[in-house]
């Protein structure tokens, strides 16, 4: 009777809640597993940027190079 109704009601919302403990860890395996992607892809974001930066670096560099090069090359002509 009575009892054996509780007992059954007992083993739904166990069986229930369990179902829903699963889920959540299943759901927080799943941001672990984002968190973990997101932080590779900022790194190799981060990377990169300092690939561009050092290109940026080396292109000024060279116009400053190109710069003086002409210049003397100027000189050279006026001198002529």
């Amino acid at each position: 009777g009575a009892i054996a109704s509780a007992v059954e009601e007992q083993g739904v919302a166990t069986r229930a809640i369990s179902g829903t403990v699963q889920a959540v860890a299943a759901g927080t395996r799943q941001v672990t597993v984002s968190i973990g992607t997101v932080s590779s892809l900022a790194e190799e974001t981060g990377r990169a940027a300092e690939g561009v930066r050092a290109a940026a670096g080396n292109l000024t560099a060279q116009a400053a190079e190109t710069r003086a090069e002409v210049g003397r090359f100027l000189a050279g002509v006026k001198a002529a």
